[in-house]
């Protein structure tokens, strides 16, 4: 009889799918998904960071058993309503007998009340959670708080996949041995966002480096960093540079106010859904991610990489401590100072132009992997 595998997670994520996938794939094994909302994907759902409604163009509901456990909008699965909606998670869950529990993130209340039931009922728990002790600025005060009850809270999980090194020190910072966690790094859909293929044509500008941006205008990103370093360049500098976005929020107006009078050559495509970034990304030779807070991953640098696309991030980033290891890949500024992110990209002018080669970056397999390594 093939053994039970539940996977459990606030709603389908682009680049969770993939590995549902996997895991559902696998010989000996029955794997079934419980998400809480299937935000982004029947319908549009309004992201109040990006500023619009929209529904992912990417298919995340074939090829996996699943079951939407609520027609709640995503914000309804924190506070008191996803207290109760994790607990009718949880008996779900039981109700289906899953050998073990996959479960993304310890957060909202709806994740947390269901893992913390299914915990008491010692159903063997995978956790897999975006953790960093850097991507936050945090008090004494909290930190002490947040210690106290993740360190109790990770002691119910029997196995710990955590996203990337710097993730993996929190967790043994915590107390969790290490022979209790298996290192893989975040990834993205390959088969929506294919590797850049060293035969595609490119034609470089060897007189011009295509500065760009993707994500969301807000202040936690920091956007109008990039006008603030580009005004510490010289005119001759700037004169090398051009600007491209493709995201929208917030700052949008305040950003492109603050560089049309900097740089001639501008650019914002506004929200460009998964299936058109690889085209963006041919647009572009140097991804600028400048985030002061909450970047525990960043998987535009997978994206970035992955297109032969160079970096420059600041260093609340997390994805850094892997992907971003010498000037093949990138450059790692101090968050907040637009005279260092200057210096990055002033570096980055003196290189230029360089060969355009695809950077190997992780793969969804590498996951599934592990999920079947530990479970034996």
């Amino acid at each position: 009889m093939a053994r039970r595998l539940a996977i459990l997670a606030t709603h389908p994520v682009q680049y969770f799918v993939p590995v549902f996938r996997g895991l559902a794939a696998k010989p000996g094994w029955r794997c079934r998904v419980f998400v809480g909302c299937l935000h982004g994907v029947e319908s549009p759902s309004y992201d109040p960071d990006f500023g619009v409604a929209f529904a992912w163009d990417c298919d995340l509901t074939s090829g996996y058993e699943r079951t939407a456990l609520t027609g709640w909008p995503l914000k309804a699965l924190s506070g008191w309503r996803g207290v109760l909606a994790g607990g009718w998670a949880a008996l779900r869950l039981l109700l289906w007998r899953p050998d073990a529990v996959l479960i993304y993130a310890y957060s909202p209340s709806f994740i947390a009340t269901a893992s913390l039931l299914l915990a008491l009922a010692r159903v063997p728990i995978l956790l897999r959670a975006d953790t960093s002790d850097e991507a936050y600025s945090r008090s004494a005060i909290k930190n002490w708080l947040r210690d106290a009850v993740l360190r109790r809270y990770y002691r119910c999980c029997r196995w710990i996949l955590p996203i990337g090194a710097e993730s993996y020190r929190h967790f043994l910072r915590l107390g969790v041995p290490p022979a209790r966690l298996r290192t893989v790094p975040y990834a993205v859909d390959q088969a929506v966002i294919p590797p850049w293929a060293q035969e595609e044509p490119h034609q470089p500008q060897p007189d011009r480096l295509r500065l760009g941006y993707v994500g969301k205008f807000t202040p936690v990103k920091d956007p109008l960093i990039v006008a603030r370093a580009l005004d510490h360049l010289s005119a001759e500098e700037r004169d090398r540079l051009s600007f491209a976005a493709a995201g929208d929020g917030p700052l949008l107006a305040a950003c492109r106010a603050a560089l049309e009078p900097l740089l001639p050559q501008l650019a914002f495509h506004g929200f460009v859904n998964q299936s058109d970034l690889p085209a963006f990304y041919r647009q572009i030779d140097l991804l600028l991610l400048p985030s002061v807070q909450g970047e525990v991953w960043g998987l535009v640098v997978n994206e970035a990489l992955s297109q032969g696309v160079r970096v420059v991030v600041s260093d609340r980033v997390s994805s850094r401590h892997d992907l971003v290891l010498s000037s093949t890949q990138g450059w790692v500024f101090p968050a907040g100072q637009s005279r260092a992110l200057a210096r990055a990209i002033r570096l980055a002018l003196q290189q230029w132009p360089w060969a355009r080669r695809a950077h190997p970056t992780p793969s969804p397999q590498q996951l599934v992997a592990a999920v079947q390594e530990v479970l034996g």
